[in-house]
């Protein structure tokens, strides 16, 4: 089987401080529990965008587990330049899971209005599940920031799980992550 995993970008705001400190480690721990228990239940092909934030982290989680397992990243790359103008270590991260993917597929040459919708359309085109990471501020409701993934998935599809939790990591005051798995209807993920 065969998942995208995909995020609303809310963690962009926590990109300026170091990857060590704060709520992110614990984040980078739950993402990485979810990856094992959808590769558990039989999926083996991932696909991301490799965007800043969880896609990057996903991304290298997949490749760690590679070493020892029959998995698969697929990186469907929004345009040519997505990592222009990152920090030296994440452009050489960004290029080093590039170089350990099993397939990389860019959609625009060059950044343009439509290239991360078009981007997160071919990733759900060839999936059965998303796995959603976002803020879970607002409870009660479906996960909002999915564009193209939506509309895609929304043709017979079901929230199979939603999970919420809240990270401090010397926050003052908790965050709350919230991780969606939505799957094509009759197909389990």
């Amino acid at each position: 089987m065969k998942c995208t995993i995909v995020s609303t970008g809310f963690e962009e705001a926590l990109l300026e401080h170091s990857e060590h400190e704060g709520p992110i480690p614990g984040l980078k721990l739950l993402l990485l529990d979810e990856i094992w228990k959808l590769y558990i239940k039989g999926v083996s092909d991932f696909y991301v965008n490799c965007e800043r934030g969880i896609p990057l982290w996903a991304a290298e989680i997949i490749c760690a587990l590679k070493m020892y397992n029959k998995i698969a990243l697929h990186i469907v790359v929004p345009h040519e330049n997505q990592a222009a103008d990152w920090t030296d270590d994440l452009h050489e991260r960004y290029f080093q899971v590039h170089s350990k993917a099993d397939s990389v597929e860019i959609i625009s040459a060059h950044k343009n209005d439509s290239c991360y919708d078009d981007a997160e359309r071919v990733m759900a085109e060839h999936c059965c599940g998303v796995l959603v990471i976002s803020s879970g501020m607002y409870k009660n409701t479906e996960p909002s920031g999915m564009g193209s993934v939506r509309e895609v998935m929304e043709n017979g599809a079901d929230i199979v799980s939603d999970k919420r939790f809240a990270l401090s990591g010397g926050m003052d005051e908790p965050m709350d992550v919230r991780f969606t798995r939505i799957c094509r209807q009759n197909v389990k993920c």
